[in-house]
Formats: structure tokens, sequence, C-alpha cells
């Protein structure tokens, strides 16, 4: 069991993204949210965010543990039919859930609010970097997922040490957007700027880290 946990980690880390992503934010959404909606975006029923939204976040998981078992069982299209079908409940579920977060009792349409756009997107950055920073480090050299440059695809050495250098960092940034999410309102482009920036800081730094351990690499590689 532990080696299968091992093995797959960073899998899992996508398989329980969105039982995670509702927790971390169960305290910034209203008592009530919409319990169903029509089509068009017409909310006819209410109920309680906590449970109603768990369930939602427990559903999802389930569904893309389900597309993920049967594209590595199966392989060849099925697995390319489960990343799509992957692909599209994370949208789906994004835009639920981002949607309606700030939703109050008085409205009557989701599609219709003014949604405020520096707190959706900082506060899908917030859970991402997180459990990046707690799992990243396992993943293997790929073309999905992790930090994927010319040097860190071209050395297995520079790929490990990128990405155990990574988790602290992604921690640290992750609890950034956290506080720059719980700062008392605000212009949304300032808090897209103060997240713009703390993120850019991350990726330069990793990416010049990275980049001089490719250069010590090839450097010790013998010539000819």
């Amino acid at each position: 069991m532990k080696k299968f946990f091992s093995q797959h980690s960073v899998d899992l880390y996508f398989v329980l993204a969105p039982t995670i992503f509702v927790l971390s934010l169960l305290y910034f959404m209203p008592a009530q949210v919409p319990g169903h909606m029509d089509l068009l975006g017409n909310i006819n029923r209410w109920g309680g965010s906590r449970g109603g939204w768990l369930f939602v976040g427990f559903l999802f998981s389930y569904l893309t543990l389900v597309a993920w078992f049967a594209g590595k069982k199966f392989g060849g299209v099925v697995s390319i039919i489960s990343s799509a079908a992957m692909l599209f409940l994370y949208l789906h579920w994004a835009l639920m859930l981002l949607g309606i977060m700030y939703v109050t009792p008085g409205a009557t349409n989701i599609y219709a609010l003014e949604w405020d756009l520096g707190k959706r997107a900082v506060g899908t950055l917030v859970p991402i970097f997180t459990l990046c920073g707690m799992v990243i480090h396992k993943a293997k050299p790929n073309w999905l997922v992790g930090l994927r440059t010319s040097w860190t695809l071209k050395s297995e050495e520079v790929w490990v040490y990128t990405h155990r250098l990574s988790r602290l960092p992604f921690l640290i940034v992750g609890g950034c957007n956290y506080l720059i999410l719980a700062i008392p309102p605000i212009p949304e482009l300032v808090r897209l700027v103060l997240s713009f920036s703390v993120t850019l800081i991350l990726f330069a730094y990793l990416l010049c880290k990275s980049y001089e351990k490719y250069q010590v690499v090839i450097n010790r590689q013998p010539n000819g």
C-alpha cells in the first residue's frame, strides 16, 4: 500500500483536489448557497454551504477517480478519453464552485452576478500551490505535470533536484496567496497584481536554481 501511494501520489493529488479545494474555501462561503440551478443559471433551490459543497467535492473526486482508474487499467484510446473526461470534470466543477461561492440569498441567477475576479483567481491558486508543495517532489519526469523545461526533461537528476527544492517555495507562496485572499476588501486589480508578483518570484527563483543545477551537471560530464 505504501508503495502504491508513493508511485501515484501526484495522480491522487488530482483526484483529491476537488475535496481539498472545497474544504479550503468553506470559510469564505456564505451560510446559504444555491443548492440547484437550471441550465440557464436560474437558482431554484438554496441550501447550507457546508453539507452541500462537501458533497460536491466528494462527488467530483469520485468521478475523477473513476476516470483516472479507467485510463490506468485499459490504456490506449481509453486513456485519452479518460484524460478528456477528467479535464471536463475539472473545468465544470471549477466553474460551479468559483461562480457561486460569493452568492447571496438575494441573487436569482448565477450568470448575472458581478464576480470578484481577484478573489476567484487567488482562491484558485491557494489550494493548488499548497498541494503542489506537499506532493510535487514525488513527480516523475513527464510531459503533463511539474516544472517542465528543456533542461529538467533532459536530466533526471536536475528534475529530482528541482522538484525537491520546490516543496517549501510552493508552500510559502500558497500561504502568501491565502493572506492576499484574506485581506479586507481591496480593488481586485491590486489583489491580482500582488498574487501575480509573489507567484512570478516563486517561478523565477525555481527556474534560476534549476538552471544552475543543470549547468553543474553538464560541466561534470566528460567531453566527447
